[in-house]
């Protein structure tokens, strides 16, 4: 499964290349921040590549209830990602700084979860481990599952790709902000749901 996220960051970083040279043309974006925007979409393919390789690597410590591993290098991250994000800002760094940040926390969560699996599990990856069976039994299960996550994931960006092509792309910071206050509620309830539904569900299935 690891060579098949693996595969997929890559497609992630090719389209990210295609996107930031083609799709921004069908954007409103002004002249002078054109070459900002590439760089911006050039990078969040990269960081959406580093993405995918922690959630699978996540879903193989989840696989053995280490699921306080990974809510600690979820922790981790995120208070590294505020601490750097209000000194960056304060001296003056702009989007650029901030999304290559994003980046940089990712990859170290990866290497964290890395660290856990082959340490404590002797997680060992490598082309001897693929076979079509192994893929092909990967795909049967999760292929429907992947679908429904894309049209999830479709559902609840599709707006800010509407504002950024009928509408100036700053109004997407606008309602960006609005969303994300909305959004607060979710995320500090999120880490509480993720710890204890899997621990609730064999105790309720035992009884």
């Amino acid at each position: 499964s690891f060579v098949i996220f693996l595969l997929a960051a890559i497609v992630s970083i090719i389209l990210s290349f295609v996107l930031a040279h083609y799709g921004l043309l069908y954007f409103k974006i002004p002249s002078n921040y054109l070459s900002t925007s590439k760089q911006l979409v050039l990078i969040m393919g990269i960081n959406t590549s580093l993405l995918l390789l922690k959630r699978g690597l996540n879903a193989s410590l989840a696989g053995y209830h280490r699921f306080d591993l990974i809510n600690l290098i979820t922790v981790i991250g995120e208070l590294t990602n505020a601490s750097i994000t209000v000194i960056l800002v304060r001296m003056g760094f702009g989007l650029v700084a901030l999304a290559l940040l994003m980046v940089g926390i990712n990859l170290l969560e990866v290497i964290l979860l890395l660290y856990c699996l082959i340490r404590k599990y002797s997680l060992s990856i490598g082309l001897a481990f693929v076979s079509r069976e192994k893929i092909r039994t990967i795909f049967g299960f999760s292929l429907y599952t992947f679908i429904a996550d894309i049209s999830t994931r479709i559902a609840w960006n599709i707006d800010v790709v509407v504002i950024g092509i009928f509408l100036p792309v700053s109004s997407i910071t606008t309602y960006t902000i609005g969303v994300r206050l909305a959004g607060i509620s979710e995320k500090l309830f999120n880490p509480i749901i993720n710890t204890f539904l899997p621990l609730a569900s064999p105790s309720g299935a035992g009884r």
